[in-house]
């Protein structure tokens, strides 16, 4: 599961519109559509906005976070392999 799903499913179990969970964040609905679509970067104040919205730990969601980033950096140095394996 992405980053993006994971809070996609938390908004919708907290039965919030992305344009509602926006607004309690302080953000706009364009920069969380960006978030749930794994567009750019998750900044550190929009992490605990994340978290009180969607009522999970901050822990929680930095694991959620850092699992994702780690994700992603696998699948950029597995493609960086060369076929010889070097």
């Amino acid at each position: 599961m992405s980053l993006g799903d994971y809070l996609i499913q938390k908004r919708l179990q907290n039965k919030l519109t992305q344009d509602e969970a926006a607004i309690l964040m302080h953000i706009t609905p364009n920069r969380l559509s960006r978030i749930e679509r794994n567009i750019g970067r998750v900044y550190a104040d929009e992490i605990a906005a994340l978290a009180r919205v969607l009522e999970v730990p901050e822990v929680e969601l930095l694991n959620e976070v850092d699992r994702y980033r780690n994700f992603k950096l696998s699948m950029k140095n597995e493609m960086n392999i060369s076929p010889e394996g070097k």
